[in-house]
């Protein structure tokens, strides 16, 4: 089949074990058992990589041109890894074949996301009974998926630019952005939850000390840490994410995101915490993660119950953790794991304190002083009430905080805005609320209703819907922190991609009379050279194809004023 001249590229799902890795420079290992069998008998080769290196030598000798290889593997740099795989094998074979791969084969780096548990019986069960047919290998997953590639493909590929994939010059910056919010959440809920016997990822989210500890750990110590990601906000990825693990359908076990905690660590915890120590930012947070993993591999939960061994090398980071109890400094030396960082003071006197914490107060408790800390200290260490309306009199009477003063059922919407991020929260949002609050009957006219047209925006419909469409807004400096509601938004336009009729029927509400856009540069389809409108864009030209059912804010804005025309009523502002 790898001979076959109409197959363009060969991609690969191996996990990271697959790639044979050296442990400690993260490179292709030519000293690994398996690639020394392999080299004994190249011409019958067993390995992944000795299978692609056979066919890339004999299409190279037949005339035939490559395929490119494309992994899927959830790991750092994975097309580098698999091009190191490859080339490294063919060097120890032919070099002059090696040279030839580096120079015509594609080995495109991707990041890839969406949450897939294992499949079990209950998996099975399900598409048997609701489904009325028997699947032995089914597959479960959430709705959200992403996939972003480098546009490096010699042979040619699908047009997958047409169902979402996004193509980008350099992936890294997306790569980094998921490394350490997404997976690096799953690192610092896990152990917590795993010590009070939460058996699913959205049990953790549920939990309010643990979710409110993760948020804490996001904003402060660990969005602070990645640069700038084209075309996104951070927070909003982030609140994504949480609403993401929320989700209880997944069932996502804690035990899978607890496995191999040796390997987790140096990649989504030890990482931020250097720089946050070169930079000067806290650590305190991303030290009690490190700690209550020490804690974990002592090996019992807080009630006693005994761990099943959960890592490959279990038994080496039991009797560590166990010594780490009377001195921490011992966990710190595992060099391999912590590298230099497990010996800077500051990192060295925050995991001290933190795992002294667990061990004397238990798991909660010492994520509670962490959060405490990053809270008004009007706000009590008790489970708080989620953020709605029927709140809003009792905030006003416990707490020094802003809120409305008009009353919310009385606005109506004269604008929708379209991108509810947090900089329109902050901005717009919040210029609107206090127009309305100065009880003017007139500015009752201009709520907002909140839209978009992105999965993303679905799930932050959710999380507003939750609490009435109020956003706490906290306004820092040095030497103070002041905090208030935002209420001028009254309603969020459902979000059903590629489905967008809730939002052309709004556009066309007579009584909008401005839709507001905050969509980053990205979303105005401009000219690179030009800075112009590009009527080439593959997405402009996509929709062009069929304008009676736009899927870009434009095309829905250009429809709405088109009918408005022809209806007589009178346009809107943009």
């Amino acid at each position: 089949a790898l001979m076959n001249p109409a197959i363009k590229i060969v991609s690969l799902t191996l996990t990271e074990g697959g790639y044979f890795l050296n442990d400690a420079t993260g490179s292709f290992d030519p000293t690994h058992p398996t690639i020394v069998e392999e080299l004994a008998n190249l011409n019958a080769p067993k390995t992944v990589f000795g299978l692609i290196v056979q066919a890339l030598k004999i299409r190279r000798y037949a005339g035939m041109p490559p395929f490119t290889v494309l992994s899927c593997d959830n790991i750092p740099h994975n097309g580098d890894v698999a091009k190191g795989a490859v080339i490294g094998l063919a060097k120890l074979w032919d070099e002059e074949l090696a040279s030839w791969i580096d120079a015509n084969v594609g080995f495109p780096n991707s990041m890839v996301d969406r949450i897939t548990p294992m499949t079990g019986d209950a998996e099975r069960q399900f598409v048997k009974e609701e489904l009325g047919y028997e699947d032995g290998a089914p597959v479960f997953c959430e709705p959200y998926k992403q996939w972003i590639l480098e546009d490096n493909f010699p042979s040619g590929r699908p047009a997958l630019e047409r169902v979402g994939v996004q193509f980008v010059a350099d992936v890294k910056p997306y790569e980094l952005m998921k490394i350490r919010i997404l997976n690096g959440a799953h690192a610092a809920l896990c152990y917590a939850a795993a010590l009070l016997e939460l058996k699913h990822v959205h049990d953790a989210m549920d939990h309010p000390v643990i979710s409110a500890f993760l948020d804490c750990v996001q904003r402060n110590e660990v969005i602070p840490s990645i640069p700038p990601v084209p075309d996104t906000d951070l927070y909003d990825y982030w609140e994504l994410i949480q609403a993401r693990f929320g989700n209880p359908m997944i069932a996502d076990s804690i035990d899978r995101i607890c496995f191999d905690g040796a390997s987790r660590q140096p990649k989504f915890i030890i990482p931020p915490v250097a720089e946050n120590l070169r930079d000067g930012r806290s650590i305190d947070g991303l030290a009690l993660v490190s700690a209550m993993w020490c804690r974990y591999c002592q090996g019992r939960a807080e009630s006693g119950r005994k761990f099943e061994p959960n890592d490959p090398t279990w038994d080496k980071l039991h009797e560590t953790a166990l010594k780490a109890a009377d001195d921490p400094t011992v966990w710190l030396n595992m060099t391999g794991i912590y590298g230099d960082v497990g010996q800077k003071a500051i990192f060295v006197k925050s995991f001290s304190a933190a795992l002294e914490s667990i061990i004397e107060d238990g798991v909660e408790l010492a994520m509670l002083k962490y959060v405490k800390k990053r809270r008004p200290e009007s706000i009590s260490e008790e489970r708080v009430e989620p953020l709605s309306d029927t709140i809003l009199q009792d905030i006003q009477n416990q707490l020094t905080l802003n809120t409305p003063a008009y009353d919310r059922n009385q606005l109506t919407a004269g604008i929708i805005h379209i991108g509810v991020g947090n900089f329109h929260r902050a901005h717009q949002a919040s210029y609107l609320d206090d127009l309305i609050g100065l009880a003017d009957s007139y500015s009752n006219e201009w709520a907002i209703l909140g839209a978009g047209i992105m999965p993303f925006d679905a799930a932050k419909r959710e999380i507003l819907e939750k609490q009435d469409w109020l956003t706490t807004l906290v306004e820092r400096q040095a030497d103070y922190v002041s905090a208030r509601l935002i209420g001028s938004m009254i309603d969020f336009i459902p979000v059903e991609p590629p489905n967008h009729d809730p939002l052309k029927a709004a556009l066309m509400n007579p009584a909008i009379k401005i839709v507001s856009l905050t969509l980053t540069e990205g979303g105005y389809f401009l000219n690179d050279a030009t800075g112009s409108f590009d009527p080439t864009h593959p997405t402009i030209v996509e929709e062009l194809a069929n304008l009676n059912a736009p899927k870009t804010v434009f095309g829905l804005i250009v429809q709405a004023l088109k009918i408005r025309r022809y209806a007589g009523m009178p346009p809107f502002t943009v």
